[in-house]
């Protein structure tokens, strides 16, 4: 339970996590944003620095943030739109999964589970 006068802060976690500049940049304008509330210290930093010199962080800092978290995005896009849709694509993976491993483990000579706890030790 919160006390009289202690005012308790409940605040969203920035949309775009993984990024100190992007956590700088969501913080940039809360001037209640205290240093505990920095993931470390040296984002907190850089929230000091950014509001000392507004020019600098949104010229030069907040585009190359930008720049990668766009970057981050279309890898992830690129990673899902290649991903099994549909339980035929994810059956034939699975098939082309087992086959490879049916391989390997006659290539190797292995018995049934020894592929998966490597083979028999001696002694």
């Amino acid at each position: 339970m919160v006390g009289a006068g202690t005012r308790e802060r409940l605040r969203p976690a920035p949309p775009c996590s993984g990024s100190d500049t992007l956590w700088a940049y969501y913080m940039m304008c809360d001037q209640s944003t205290q240093e505990s509330d920095a993931p470390n210290p040296g984002v907190w930093a850089l929230l000091q620095r950014g509001r000392r010199n507004r020019n600098a962080f949104y010229g030069q800092l907040l585009p190359k943030a930008l720049a990668a978290q766009e970057k981050k995005f279309q890898e992830e896009e690129v990673r899902v739109k290649d991903e099994p849709k549909s339980v035929q694509e994810h059956l034939a993976l699975y098939q082309d999964l087992m086959a490879q491993y049916e391989a390997k483990k006659r290539r190797l000579g292995l018995g049934e589970m020894d592929l998966f706890h490597g083979p028999p030790r001696s002694g």
